[in-house]
């Protein structure tokens, strides 16, 4: 084996009974001959020859919601996005230990790697079991063999209509539409429509699929405009977004409890007079924040922020509120969800979600959908750092921040 550096820290090799028509420097499709299979075309790594690639997803060019057979037998383009297939993966790791390199990379192009000294998975009739996975080293974490109950080491493979997990609540290749040795669902995703990566020979992109990107807020409107609206008369300091125009900029509102603040408004999304209330849309801000933070606020009101829980219960504290999320993917189809009476708790009740009222939209009722008794109405909110939650560390494990029970993006 090949001890260069550069060779080591780059690359899945395979090792095995397979006849490889190698191309030195090659960076084609090549032809593997594996003992209890018909020869089969790979992907091999750039510069380096002998090098398999068996997994790519670096955008939404192919869907990773698949039936077992397509798992089984692989699917997607070689040169693009693809998965090799589980049967492909048995029988090349079938006879001898085999490297695993997983390379992750952010919207920053920063990329972390996590790799694996002995990697193995089982037969058809075991499920393709992840048998073994060996020494972990890397910086991304050990997200295969996390050394408690939620390891996917050992776990059998799931299909969307093949529930293998231990999660007793539904079937997480289903709830993510994707297949995976899942476990508990939240501790190891690499392949799902939320955050897209790509377990591969060399590289992977981190994608957020469909996320986030406008959270809106405003003041709950009964029978019409209120009178000030309709008169065109404003307060000189308003407690949330003013209904007027294009009233698509930073403007400064007063509520009791709080100095004077600045909050982007929108009238775009769903009518005027909308106080935006969190975006996310590039990855040039870092939601793994601590609970200061997340009270307080952070990131750019004319990029990507979070506006704070403190001011966030400060203006929805005297009176009803509609909350308006939007959701935009990356062939720029958008989906929306709205309620319509958004109130959370104060500082000392760990700002608990106390209501989101009516839902209508076609993104899914995730706030309070009742979906196998789960919900995240009356759940308290948490950070990395502030574990409110009944099961485990959610937030600490996924780097992200919401409610207590399903806490994906």
């Amino acid at each position: 084996m090949n001890k260069d550096k550069q060779f080591e820290d780059k690359l899945i090799k395979f090792i095995d009974r397979a006849e490889v028509t190698s191309v030195p420097y090659g960076n084609d499709i090549q032809t593997i001959h594996v003992a209890g299979m018909e020869p089969f075309q790979v992907p091999f790594v750039p510069k380096f020859s002998g090098w398999v690639v068996i997994h790519r997803r670096v955008d939404d060019s192919v869907i990773f919601n698949r039936t077992w057979e397509e798992y089984k037998n692989g699917f997607g383009d070689l040169r693009g996005n693809f998965w090799l297939g589980l049967e492909k993966l048995h029988l090349m790791t079938k006879f001898q230990p085999h490297e695993l390199y997983i390379q992750l990379e952010d919207f920053n192009n920063e990329t972390r790697y996590a790799r694996y000294t002995n990697f193995r998975i089982g037969t058809d009739a075991q499920y393709y079991e992840l048998l073994s996975v060996g020494e972990y080293d890397g910086n991304a974490g050990n997200a295969l063999d996390t050394g408690n109950e939620y390891s996917a080491k050992n776990m059998k493979f799931s299909t969307p209509e093949r529930d293998n997990d231990k999660y007793d609540y539904f079937n997480c290749a289903a709830a993510f539409a994707s297949g995976w040795w899942w476990n508990d669902c939240f501790w190891c995703k690499i392949i799902n429509n939320e955050q897209e990566t790509e377990i591969t020979a060399l590289k992977s992109k981190l994608i957020e699929h469909q996320f986030a990107k406008d959270t809106l807020l405003r003041h709950k409107i009964k029978n019409g405009a209120d009178s000030k609206e309709q008169n065109g008369i404003f307060p000189a300091e308003a407690t949330s977004c003013l209904a007027f125009g294009n009233s698509n900029d930073i403007q400064t509102i007063r509520v009791p409890g709080a100095e004077a603040f600045q909050v982007p408004c929108d009238s775009k999304f769903a009518g005027e007079g909308w106080t935006v209330i969190q975006r996310r849309m590039d990855g040039s801000v870092s939601f793994n924040q601590n609970w200061d933070e997340y009270r307080n606020g952070f990131g750019d009101l004319r990029g990507e922020f979070w506006l704070g829980l403190e001011k966030l219960y400060l203006m929805i504290k005297f009176q009803p509120h509609e909350l308006y999320v939007e959701l935009e993917d990356f062939k720029s189809e958008k989906q929306y969800a709205r309620y319509s009476n958004f109130t959370i708790a104060n500082e000392a009740q760990y700002y608990e979600l106390l209501s989101v009222g009516k839902y209508t939209g076609n993104a899914g009722n995730a706030l309070d959908s009742g979906m196998y008794g789960m919900t995240e109405k009356n759940s308290k909110f948490l950070t990395p750092d502030r574990n409110n939650d009944s099961t485990h560390e959610c937030a600490a494990a996924m780097s992200i921040i919401w409610d207590k029970t399903i806490i994906d993006h």
